[in-house]
């Protein structure tokens, strides 16, 4: 959306006003690319990380490592045109990045080179996981058509065997999540789900879902506890589901999350019980070991594709979009209520519109912090926000009408070009 410099210079004052004092719980740290960021991993403690990315003729093939917490990002030349979908290391040395057209590089030096190790595949490679940081791995990638794509290595990831699926596989792999050499799951299209107790044979779970799922993931020493993220297509909402014994049951839980379309990416904490989802328009939701997320406000509305908190719940870095990466040494925060099916807690706070019709976006005046979610005239939520005590801007990218909900209010307006 182009917009003219002078007749918005209020609008984005108030959305600087409002990003300045509700959302400093997360900072934006400075990459220096612009490419779209997928992968992140901080294998041994929040100080060294390394991010991975990439797409068509931008930075194709981006590695990036920090060694000061996310203070300075120093690019590491991969050597790779194709864009990379995913990054685990093992420890500080030691790690593998995986993308696209079945790449997969290796490097035992921190990232300062890189090998191309040769794999039985060439479709997209989506996730790459050593579960006990030793010689067992495992890739998982998404076929061009419906199928079944998971890789496995024994000597540390310089050989890959292709595992088989027994049934003929209606839908696609996408990605995986393992919790020991042995457990494990794959997720994917069409609420496909398949889960493998020896690491190698796979059998069929229910993921309540035949929306298209995209990342799973265990808690790290736990093989009962898992999450799975995704979207459904119709409606077009974002799907979070749990299995609090991923080991034994077959059936995942449905959980309440923020407003989303689609996630794309999640994260649990080593130590504590927390668990964070990210994925479109900027939502960040985090939950405190159970099957309700609550908002983590991040102030964007970008989207976001990765999350990791490699200790506790505490420091966490989020990327995404355009070279995004975010930080946060407060676990995020969240906002009260804003979760499906959930009134906000602070509702005695009044909301009032403005203006109505309103350009570009709802101007609101709050008398206090209170949660706010914005939805369609189709009854579809588009955005879950915080607003501050004063005026607030919440940008809408297309004319038409739309109704604002804080609580038991609800007010519709009607935002023009």
């Amino acid at each position: 959306m182009n917009v003219g410099r002078r007749r918005n210079a209020a609008v984005l004052g108030s959305l600087s006003l409002l990003c300045s004092l509700v959302f400093a719980t997360w900072t934006p740290q400075t990459s220096g690319v612009t490419a779209d960021l997928h992968g992140v991993c901080f294998p041994e403690s929040t100080e060294v990380g390394y991010v991975a990315g990439g797409n068509a003729q931008i930075n194709n093939g981006v590695v990036l490592k920090t060694t000061d917490g996310g203070g300075t990002w120093v690019t590491k030349t991969s050597g790779s045109l194709n864009g990379l979908n995913a990054v685990y290391f093992k420890d500080n040395s030691t790690g593998f990045a995986v993308g696209l057209g079945g790449l997969v590089l290796k490097t035992t030096s921190g990232g300062d080179t890189w090998t191309t190790v040769s794999v039985p595949t060439s479709v997209a490679l989506n996730s790459v996981q050593f579960p006990e940081n030793g010689d067992v791995g495992f890739i998982v990638g998404k076929p061009e058509g419906d199928g079944f794509r998971v890789l496995k290595t024994t000597d540390g990831g310089d050989n890959w065997t292709a595992l088989t699926f027994p049934y003929p596989a209606a839908n696609a792999t996408v990605a995986g999540g393992f919790a020991t050499n042995d457990i494990g799951v794959a997720v994917g299209t069409r609420g496909m789900g398949v889960r493998t107790l020896d690491g190698t044979n796979f059998e069929y779970i229910g993921l309540n879902t035949i929306g298209d799922m995209y990342a799973v993931a265990f808690k790290p020493g736990d093989k009962t506890k898992a999450y799975a993220v995704g979207t459904e297509s119709f409606p077009s909402v974002g799907v979070v589901r749990y299995s609090p014994a991923a080991d034994t049951a077959t059936v995942w839980q449905d959980c309440g999350a923020p407003s989303a379309t689609v996630y794309l990416g999640l994260s649990l904490c080593r130590r504590g019980n927390a668990a964070y989802i990210v994925g479109m328009g900027g939502v960040i939701g985090k939950t405190t070991g159970g099957t309700v997320f609550l908002l983590s406000p991040s102030g964007l509305l970008s989207t976001f594709y990765g999350v990791c908190f490699p200790t506790g719940e505490s420091t966490g870095y989020v990327v995404g979009e355009g070279g995004l990466i975010l930080k946060t040494t407060d676990g995020g925060g969240t906002v009260p209520g804003v979760a499906e099916g959930k009134v906000p807690a602070t509702s005695r706070a009044g909301i009032r519109v403005v203006s109505n019709p309103s350009r570009l976006g709802i101007a609101l005046r709050s008398d206090a912090y209170v949660p706010v979610t914005v939805f369609d005239a189709s009854g579809r939520a588009l955005m879950s926000r915080a607003a501050t005590k004063g005026l607030n801007f919440l940008p809408v990218r297309k004319a038409g009408a739309y109704f604002v909900k804080a609580g038991a209010q609800v007010a519709r307006v009607v935002v023009t070009d």
